[in-house]
């Protein structure tokens, strides 16, 4: 999966997953906390995806999912 190493590959998404988690979450320990789930959820799961092109996409999608997760367990309801 990685053509580069993988600081390199972290350096160059971590900026962008950290503006999308912004969005939706205020609290800089909670994006810094989601945002190095992700990358760990990726680096366990990099077998299972081949495409150097849709990397920004496919970490979205996981970063997005966490943030999912994390909002249902902190909402006020719960």
């Amino acid at each position: 999966m990685f053509n580069i190493p993988v600081e390199q590959w972290i350096k160059n998404h971590q900026d962008h997953l950290s503006t999308l988690a912004g969005e939706k979450i205020s609290d800089p320990k909670t994006i810094e906390h989601l945002v190095q789930e992700t990358f760990r959820t990726a680096l366990a799961s990099q077998a299972a995806f081949s495409s150097e092109t849709a990397q920004r996409k496919w970490l979205a999608a996981i970063l997005h999912n966490k943030i999912s997760d994390w909002l249902a367990k902190n909402s006020p309801a719960n």
